[in-house]
């Protein structure tokens, strides 16, 4: 039973990944349409000497909540998304995936701090 969960719970994680670099790719597509900057794109030649930092996300993105959500509304992501990502869900599991669920939970912690904040003031 804990190897069938073990599977579910990596099988979602790389699930979530991958919509996560959909999202990143299609933004991409969107920005280097509409704008016609000149950002590099991973297909452009020499794309690793002239790329720049990733952007962050924004908080509402990294909750998956629109920017006109209720403050309820934020508290109920908030905690979705600390269910699926708090590391000692996968205390058990190896480090990598550790090391994922640590980052992406500090990820989450600052969009909360931060759309609280905007809430309040």
């Amino acid at each position: 039973m804990a190897a069938l969960l073990k599977f579910i719970f990596i099988t979602v994680l790389f699930w979530f990944a991958g919509q996560a670099v959909k999202r990143v790719l299609e933004s991409a597509s969107r920005r280097r349409e509409g704008r016609g900057n000149n950002r590099p794109l991973p297909h452009d030649p020499g794309y690793a000497d002239r790329r720049a930092a990733p952007a962050a996300r924004s908080p509402y993105e990294v909750l998956d909540v629109s920017p006109e959500a209720t403050p309820e509304e934020v508290r109920a992501a908030y905690r979705r998304k600390v269910q699926q990502y708090h590391p000692d869900k996968v205390a058990d599991l190896g480090p990598e995936i550790r090391d994922v669920a640590d980052k992406r939970m500090k990820e989450i912690n600052a969009a909360y701090e931060e759309l609280k904040r905007r809430m309040r003031g």
